[in-house]
Formats: C-alpha cells, structure tokens, sequence
C-alpha cells in the first residue's frame, strides 16, 4: 500500500510511452515491470503518472462479448 497524499512522482520516471500494456505474459512499461495475468488481460497504466492508479483490462473483443450479454439479458421478455 502506498500513501500517494502529499506524495509526488519526480525525476525520470518513465512509463515507455505506454497507456495499454498486454498481460499474457511478463511485460515491462518503461519503469514498471508488470505481472502476468493471463490471456485476454492488460494493464492499463494512462493515470499512473497523475493518479498512481494501474487498472487491469480485459480484452476489447471479451468486454464487448460481455456487454452484448447483458444487452441481451436486459432485452428478454418475461411471459
């Protein structure tokens, strides 16, 4: 855990010039190095900078499976 309050990111951080990095495997932005989460995951690491916050993604293609999922769930009819 860090205390990000009062905290700030100085001297050469570097994040590669990366905002997505795939997780398949073991990755390295710039001075980050990432863990693996498997495949159709990725880091998501746009607000690190300014924020310190790295997101985990799932792939666009799986997100947009999901979210035809619940479009179809939120379209059933009840008989």
């Amino acid at each position: 855990m860090i205390d990000w309050s009062g905290a700030a990111i100085s001297g050469n951080f570097d994040l590669g010039g990366l905002t997505f990095v795939d997780a398949s495997g073991n990755a390295i932005a710039g001075d980050l190095d990432l863990a693996a989460l498997g495949a159709g995951f990725g880091w998501d690491v746009s607000a690190f900078q300014t924020y310190g916050i790295i997101v985990v993604v799932p792939e666009p293609g799986r997100a947009c499976l999901l979210l035809l999922g619940l479009l179809g769930l939120s379209l059933r009819r009840r008989r």
